[in-house]
C-alpha cells in the first residue's frame, strides 16, 4: 500500500511540475524587439537602420499650418468664412506654424493625398527620393530576417506607401514616370520579401486584447460583452480611403440588453433612439499579404475610436463624449505588452478634415492656404455634430429599400475577410503580383 502511495504521489509531483512549466510558458511575455530613448527610432534602435530610414522618407515631415483660436498661442487670429466642412464663420491664425511630424502613429504615408498630388510628388523628388530609394535596396539586400511583428507592421507601411504611388498618374516631377515605375518595383520587391507565412499570421498577437489588460480597452471581441458588431451597407468610405488594405469594424452597445437586438439596431436608423445607446465604437484591422500572395485578415488593429453616450435631465436630450486611440509602432516594438496604443484626448491637436470623406492627415485647406490645426473633438464633430452623436452608419442618404442592419460574426472576423477579398479585385493588388 505504501509503495503504491509513493506511486500516485510521484505521479502528482511529475503532473504538477508539467502544469508548473506549461503555466510558466503561457505567461511569458514577449520580449520587445529593440529599446531606444530615440523617437525616431521606430522599427530599431540604430536611427540609421534602413527601416527607419524608410519610414522617415515615408511619414516624417515638417507641416506648416495655422492655429484655431482654441489655442491661444496662435494669436493673433483673423476671420475666415466657410473653411472646411464650416458654414459659420471661423477664426484661424494670421501665421503659419511649423510643426514635426513624426508620423508614427494611424496614419497613411506620403501624406497629404486628399484631392492633391503634393505627398507622392515629394516622395518622388530629390532628396527624399533618392534617401527612399536607398534604403529600399539596402532593406531588400538584407539577410537578417526580421520578427513577424516587426514585417507585418513594415508591410503595412510599405504597401500603403505601393498602393499611393500606383494611384498618382500625373505630376509636373521631372522623368515622374520614370521615377514611379522605379519606385513602385522597390516597393513590390520589398512587399514581397515581408510576405507572412499563414503560420507567422497565427503567431501575431492581437494587440486589441493586449490592450484590454494593460490599458483596461472595452471587451468588444467578448460575446458577453454587450457589444454588437454591425453592417448596414457594405460599402465604408474608410475602407475605400485606405485602399481596402484595412478593414473598418463598427460596434453599438445598447444601454440595456435588448430582447429582439436586430429589431433595436433597426430602431437607430435615420439616427434615432440615442438615448437607448451606451457606446458606439469603430476600429481599423490591419490586412496583410502573405507567401500565398493572399489578402488576409491579421490581428493588429492600428485606429481605436469611441463615443459614450449619455443622457441629459430632459428627454432626448442626448451627448457624447470620445476616446481615441491609436497605434504606434515603435511602441509595439519597445513595449509589446502594452498593445502599442498611444490615447489622444479631446483637447489634442488634429488636422481639420476639408470633406466628409476626408480621413487623411494634414490635408490642406484651400481657404486657409494651409492645414488647419483644431481640437480632436472640433475634428470629430465635422461628420458626428456638435454633440458627437451622430452614427455614420446610420447617416442614410437615399432612397429605400434600405438593407437591414447585420450583426456580424466578430470573432470570425466576417467584416476583414469581405474587406481582404474586395482588395484582391483590385488593380492596385494585382499590379503588385506582377513580375517586372
Amino acid at each position: 500500500m505504501d509503495r503504491v502511495w509513493l506511486i500516485l504521489l510521484l505521479t502528482f509531483s511529475v503532473a504538477a511540475a508539467s502544469c508548473a512549466r506549461r503555466g510558466a510558458a503561457a505567461d511569458v511575455q514577449p520580449k520587445p524587439a529593440f529599446l531606444s530613448d530615440n523617437t525616431q527610432s521606430i522599427y530599431a534602435a540604430d536611427p540609421n537602420d534602413s527601416w527607419n530610414r524608410i519610414f522617415r522618407a515615408l511619414f516624417t515631415r515638417t507641416v506648416k499650418s495655422r492655429v484655431s483660436d482654441a489655442f491661444p498661442e496662435g494669436a493673433p487670429f483673423v476671420r475666415v468664412e466657410d473653411v472646411g466642412m464650416r458654414a459659420a464663420p471661423f477664426r484661424i491664425s494670421k501665421e503659419k506654424f511649423s510643426r514635426i511630424e513624426i508620423g508614427d502613429r494611424a496614419i497613411e504615408p506620403l501624406y497629404p493625398t486628399f484631392l492633391t498630388t503634393e505627398g507622392p510628388a515629394q516622395a518622388l523628388s530629390d532628396p527624399r527620393y533618392s534617401e527612399l530609394a536607398g534604403a529600399l535596396r539596402q532593406a531588400i539586400g538584407e539577410t537578417t530576417r526580421r520578427s513577424a511583428i516587426e514585417r507585418a507592421l513594415m508591410q503595412a507601411d510599405v504597401w500603403a506607401a505601393y498602393d499611393i504611388v500606383y494611384n498618382t498618374r500625373s505630376s509636373s516631377v521631372p522623368d515622374f514616370v520614370q521615377r514611379r515605375d522605379q519606385l513602385l518595383d522597390l516597393l513590390r520587391q520589398f512587399i514581397r520579401k515581408l510576405a507572412l507565412s499563414s503560420d507567422e499570421v497565427k503567431s501575431l498577437k492581437n494587440n486589441y486584447l493586449t490592450a484590454v489588460t494593460a490599458i483596461k480597452l472595452p471587451k468588444l471581441f467578448s460575446p458577453e460583452s454587450g457589444w454588437l458588431e454591425i453592417e448596414l451597407l457594405s460599402h465604408r468610405s474608410h475602407d475605400d480611403a485606405a485602399g481596402y488594405r484595412r478593414a473598418t469594424r463598427v460596434f453599438v452597445k445598447p444601454r440595456t440588453t435588448p430582447e429582439n437586438p436586430v429589431q433595436f439596431l433597426e430602431s437607430l436608423k435615420h439616427n434615432r433612439n440615442h438615448e437607448q445607446v451606451e457606446a458606439v465604437a469603430l476600429v481599423i484591422q490591419d490586412l496583410l499579404l502573405d507567401t500565398s500572395s493572399h489578402v488576409v485578415p491579421s490581428p493588429l488593429f492600428t485606429d481605436v475610436q469611441f463615443r459614450f453616450f449619455k443622457n441629459g435631465p430632459k428627454a432626448g436630450e442626448v451627448s457624447a463624449e470620445l476616446q481615441q486611440f491609436e497605434l504606434s509602432r515603435r511602441k509595439l516594438l519597445t513595449e509589446p505588452t502594452s498593445g502599442g496604443f498611444v490615447e489622444y484626448a479631446p483637447a489634442s491637436p488634429a488636422y481639420l478634415n476639408s470633406a466628409g470623406n476626408d480621413y487623411e492627415f494634414a490635408t490642406p485647406i484651400y481657404e486657409a492656404d494651409a492645414p488647419i490645426m483644431v481640437p480632436l473633438r472640433t475634428r470629430c464633430a465635422e461628420c458626428h455634430g456638435s454633440k458627437l452623436t451622430i452614427i455614420m452608419t446610420y447617416s442614410i442618404h437615399y432612397f429605400p429599400p434600405v438593407p437591414t442592419t447585420r450583426i456580424l460574426r466578430t470573432l470570425d472576423h466576417e467584416r476583414a475577410f469581405y474587406v481582404a477579398r474586395r482588395k484582391e479585385e483590385r488593380d492596385d493588388f494585382k499590379s503588385l503580383l506582377t513580375s517586372r
